[in-house]
């Protein structure tokens, strides 16, 4: 048992004296039960003797809980943060969503007034596709037979010439571009009114070839 103890005491110093200080304290406080006299200097013992180790008491309590808070604000800081990045993304979205939108606005404005300007009837088309090959220019539009496309039609922009129709399906057609090898549109140089061919080199490049 004496070893027991002595070991208990030499691994656990620190409680084995708030142990003590404990007893010490229940004895004083059964001496002042007897005893009025001398309360004043027992309580001002009692007070300086048990006041430091109360303090660093404290001192682990708040060492221990003040981690646990700062690991609680970080958990809901993360989550604040997760939201507003979510709510971030949400709003370069939407914001892309417009730009597409006012730049869908703009192509439209210019196409109708390049289509008013002219004489020849046209038909506007969307272009939803492009040939992911390497060996043809092409892309596909959202017009084809249904709508009036024919095979050989030209398909031109503000910009100017695009292509020509190359094959067509009940509701969409395919444009083989200008820039494509196998592109050659008779065409008429404007400040002689030469006759000309324009081939497709590949690589959006052109070559124009005088008849």
């Amino acid at each position: 048992m004496k070893i027991r103890g002595l070991f208990f005491l030499r691994r656990y110093p620190i409680l084995f004296l708030i142990v003590l200080l404990l007893l010490l304290a229940l004895v004083l406080m059964s001496l002042r039960i007897r005893q009025q006299r001398g309360i004043a200097f027992l309580d001002a013992l009692l007070l300086e003797a048990c006041s430091p180790f109360q303090k660093a008491a404290a001192c682990v309590i708040q060492a221990v809980h003040r981690p646990f808070e700062q690991y609680v604000f970080l958990v809901h800081l993360q989550k604040e943060n997760e939201i507003l990045k979510q709510r971030i993304a949400e709003l370069q979205k939407e914001n892309h969503q417009k730009e597409e939108a006012l730049l869908a606005n703009e192509r439209l404005r210019k196409l109708f007034q390049f289509r008013d300007s002219l004489s020849t009837p046209m038909m506007a088309a969307e272009v939803i596709g492009q040939d992911p090959s390497s060996w043809f220019k092409s892309v596909t539009i959202n017009k084809g037979e249904g709508d009036g496309v024919r095979q050989g039609m030209a398909v031109i922009s503000p910009e100017g010439v695009v292509g020509q129709v190359l094959k067509t399906s009940p509701h969409y057609a395919t444009v083989l571009l200008i820039t494509d090898y196998n592109s050659a549109i008779d065409s008429v140089v404007q400040k002689t009114r030469a006759r000309a061919i324009v081939e497709g080199k590949g690589e959006n490049r052109c070559q124009l070839k005088y008849l």
